[in-house]
């Protein structure tokens, strides 16, 4: 993967707290330190400065520099030499971010784009002046879109995707998008560097043009209106061709420009990858679009009800990564339940019917004497949304007769229990939310809406639709969400899987807020120094635990004084590991925290446990 694992010697259980290091000059230790950490002072005296530099190593003027971690907002612009200064700065640790046009956003520590920084560590008084700070260039594609004749096409969208890590999945995202002028030339700037696909689309199309079977039935329908001495019409509403007979003429499907990929693909995996360096314009991407039959998809949609609820929609999703941002139809269902799709490309696409209806929800039933100031239940509006997804294979010929039936989704049932003394749940609002975990199946679709937790701690959620969901409970004042328990599974580390079953008896545990578990440490490296120019990943030993987002993975950048912390991290066996690059949402990335597994130190984290693990790189 490119990565360079950082050799570690390590011991085999956790370091004992060190001692307290001695006090630096004007540094007060002791309760006194204790309330000043609680009250830090606004105004100190310490000086934060350096220079803002480009990759080539010149200075960069008119930069904006702002200084994160200080309770006063903080901003400057770098002058003619690249310097900044920040000044009157009491101790703590701060952060600073660089921005400049033409650059991409940097920080003090980063040793690439869209890597993190490092935290600066000051001391009382302390003053560092010798900060340089490595802003490195965006880079720039352009081209010009074409027609199959060598035409300009105007209003093109043309977007530039590379490969990242979205969600624990490697997928293709959207990192830059642009639209084609009169001359359909192209600019899409501020591109980190990287290997990209370039895609065109236009919306431009043959359609609106009358057949000649249309062009003779209007004739015939007009020889025929001025024997009888009857007023001739006729319309053309949503592509058909109405008859003053009342008779209807569907138009010829229109012929439109397809997604095309550089230089002229069809597909996203097989187009010609552009590489682009820091800083470099890359020029002559030119995209020829091809032109393709498009298709109607008409159908049906039913509801399990019977009566179809007004307002349905439909839209169709493409499977595609590469998909994403592209136009698409859309249409409505009308009344009889019919519905008609125009004008869609070849693809792989999933059709997607929705309808929501709102209902005023009564507040539940409120003790009384409540606390002056204590909020009680109130009325809600409760949304039902109905959907159905049918997937669909376009290939150049029209699709008719789908069948799309309503559905108002899945069920999950169960109640809240409480460690220690529980709260007054009328008058205390506390919700039972869902969260679905995205997949390229499910991308777009909207997580059921939170409900309030009855005054007997039970709860119902409607409308999960077939996909994988984490359920929580929040709400009231120093309670903690302990453990939510789905199917015999932690939820919180394991979501649970809905498919055609409602789920009942989930059980979610709350209590007393605990203190969170800390893991803090020095990074050195073979002669004792601090070091900072690492990333370190905290995970569980557990692959099982080895999932996208998971509350188990968790990284840290040292200090400049080689200082780490993390917390907040489950009881459980982890694994630290140290590494030199670390790409953004690649710790989720299961074979990415196995190669890590051999050079990490093992550890063991209880229940609001304070440890101290130094690393020694080499």
């Amino acid at each position: 993967m490119g990565i360079l694992l950082a050799a570690l010697l390590y011991l085999q259980v956790p370091v004992p707290p060190r001692p307290q290091a001695p006090a630096a000059p004007g540094l007060v230790q002791g309760p006194a330190r204790d309330q000043q950490q609680q009250r830090p002072p606004a105004v100190g005296t310490g000086v934060l400065s350096g220079t803002v530099i480009a990759e080539n190593g010149q200075a960069v003027r008119g930069a904006r520099v702002s200084l994160g971690g200080s309770q006063i907002p903080r901003t400057v612009t770098t002058d003619h030499s690249g310097a900044f200064t920040f000044e009157k700065l009491p101790e703590g640790r701060y952060t600073i971010s660089v921005s400049k046009p033409r650059y991409l956003g940097g920080s003090y520590g980063q040793k690439r784009p869209e890597r993190s920084g490092t935290p600066i560590q000051l001391a009382n008084g302390q003053q560092l002046r010798d900060l340089r700070i490595t802003l490195f260039g965006a880079g720039v594609i352009t081209g010009m879109v074409t027609s199959e004749d060598g035409e300009p096409v105007q209003n093109a969208n043309v977007r530039a995707m590379r490969y990242g890590m979205q969600s624990g999945v490697r997928r293709l995202q959207m990192s830059g998008s642009a639209q084609t002028d009169d001359r359909g030339q192209y600019r899409i700037f501020g591109l980190s560097p990287g290997d990209y696909i370039i895609a065109a689309t236009s919306t431009q199309n043959e359609g609106g043009q009358l057949s000649d079977a249309m062009v003779q039935a209007l004739e015939k329908a007009a020889v025929a209106a001025a024997a009888s001495g009857q007023p001739f019409s006729f319309s053309l509403n949503n592509n058909q061709l109405k008859l003053p007979s009342g008779e209807t003429i569907d138009m010829p499907a229109p012929v439109s420009y397809a997604p095309t990929y550089y230089p002229g693909a069809t597909t996203a995996a097989t187009a010609t990858m552009v590489a682009v360096r820091g800083g470099e314009e890359r020029p002559a991407v030119d995209i020829t679009l091809m032109k393709v039959q498009t298709v109607s998809i008409s159908g049906s949609v039913l509801s399990p009800g019977g009566a179809l609820p007004q307002g349905v929609s439909i839209q169709i999703q493409s499977n595609d990564d590469a998909g994403v941002n592209v136009p698409l139809p859309g249409t409505s269902v009308q009344p009889d339940g019919r519905f008609t799709l125009r004008g869609v490309p070849p693809g792989q696409y999933v059709i997607v019917a929705r309808a929501s209806t709102t209902v005023r929800t009564p507040a539940p039933a409120v003790r009384a004497n409540l606390p002056e100031g204590a909020a009680g239940p109130v009325a809600g509006m409760q949304v039902t949304t109905l959907m159905g997804r049918v997937p669909v294979s376009v290939a150049g010929q029209p699709i008719t007769d789908l069948l799309i039936t309503l559905d108002a989704g899945r069920s999950v049932s169960g109640r809240v229990t409480f460690v220690g003394a529980a709260p007054d749940l009328t008058k205390v609002r506390m919700t039972a939310s869902l969260q679905m975990m995205q997949t390229a199946s499910t991308m777009g679709l909207p997580s059921p809406q939170a409900v309030p937790v009855d005054a007997d701690g039970s709860f119902k959620i409607n409308g999960m639709m077939p996909g994988r969901y984490i359920l929580r409970v929040g709400g009231g004042a120093n309670v903690q969400l302990y453990s939510s328990m789905v199917g015999g599974r932690d939820s919180l580390d394991y979501p649970f899987e809905v498919e055609h079953e409602d789920i009942t008896g989930a059980l979610v545990t709350m209590g007393p807020a605990k203190p969170f578990a800390e893991v803090t440490g020095l990074v050195r490296d073979e002669d004792g120094k601090p070091v900072s120019d690492y990333t370190l990943v905290f995970f569980s030993a557990d692959p099982l635990f080895w999932q996208a987002n998971s509350r188990r993975v968790t990284t840290s950048r040292p200090g400049t004084d080689g200082r780490y912390q993390m917390r907040g991290m489950p009881p459980g066996d982890y694994l630290l590991a140290a590494v030199s690059d670390l790409e953004p949402g690649q710790q989720f990335d299961p074979e990415f925290l196995r190669s890590l597994v051999g050079a990490s130190t093992r550890m063991s984290v209880a229940e609001g446990a304070k440890l101290t693990q130094d690393l020694r790189i080499r």
